[in-house]
């Protein structure tokens, strides 16, 4: 299931986080909730995409103040699989997977 690809329109922007510490989703495989860790400074967009691709809920769209953040994730309401979360600002995306198996 989670072997599925995602076909982005720009494939240079997959993982292109100059630091792995830049965006971290703990714990991840997740059960019913997990948590973002992102640096921010600026607007921020987080998005949650299932594994065709379509987005399934805009999780976080705002201005955030410079430095790490720790955002919660309820995923009690998803369905077990594989998403990816993309990481947005003025200057570069980044994307992780994760995988819900609760």
């Amino acid at each position: 299931m989670c072997d599925q690809a995602i076909i982005l329109e720009d494939p240079t922007f997959v993982n292109s986080a100059p630091d792995n510490n830049e965006c971290i989703i703990f714990p991840n495989p997740v059960n019913n909730s997990t948590v973002i860790r992102f640096r921010g400074g600026g607007k921020i967009s987080i998005k949650l995409f299932d594994v065709n691709g379509q987005l399934i809920k805009t999780i976080l769209n705002e201005v955030t103040k410079a430095g790490m953040h720790e955002l919660p994730i309820d995923c009690s309401l998803l369905t077990k699989g594989c998403y990816t979360i993309e990481i947005a600002d003025r200057e570069k995306k980044i994307f992780r997977k994760m995988v819900l198996i609760n």
